[in-house]
């Protein structure tokens, strides 16, 4: 994996957030997925990527089906009725646990990417149990996979930071 498909990744990360953001209502100023954003690299830093990884999905509010169309989102474009847009505009927002359920979706997929699993499922909470397994057995790829996630979520802090000032805040 080169710094080049890390970089790829958060900016076709946070494209598609802003496209979310659109979808679920325009104006919102993603507050919550912005502060998870800023947060999870030092996160990452302070107890590493395992005990990070768990502690943001244990701290999601989404419901698991909720969570797999975000997940084929991410991966496939996939569309939200008018009941999930809802949910996803209090995930997105602000509040106590906004933006978990985002991060929870991203950290997964990207984890699974630089793992080279390219076969995600549909299932992101039987994916994220594999992902946990996976890399609790193998030390080495916990490490090279941690480096490399620590570096994407460096860049992915750094673009919602830059959206956030020039497109997301104050707009509505």
């Amino acid at each position: 994996m080169k710094f080049d498909d890390i970089m790829r990744m958060a900016v076709n990360d946070v494209i598609k957030v802003d496209k979310l953001r659109s979808e679920v209502g325009g104006g919102l100023s993603l507050e919550g997925f912005r502060s998870r954003a800023r947060s999870v690299p030092g996160l990452v830093l302070d107890a590493g990527l395992l005990p990070a990884y768990t502690f943001v999905l244990s701290k999601s509010d989404l419901s698991a089906s909720l969570l797999n169309k975000l997940m084929k989102y991410f991966i496939d474009n996939e569309t939200f009725d008018e009941k999930e847009k809802q949910e996803l505009k209090k995930e997105l927002g602000g509040g106590e646990g906004a933006g978990y359920g985002t991060i929870a979706t991203l950290m997964t997929i990207r984890i699974n990417h630089i793992l080279g699993n390219k076969e995600l499922g549909e299932d992101l909470l039987k994916l994220a149990v594999n992902t946990i397994e996976t890399l609790s057995e193998n030390p080495m790829k916990r490490v090279m996979t941690e480096k490399y996630m620590l570096l994407y979520l460096e860049e992915l802090k750094k673009l919602v930071d830059a959206y956030y000032k020039a497109k997301w805040k104050g707009e509505g």
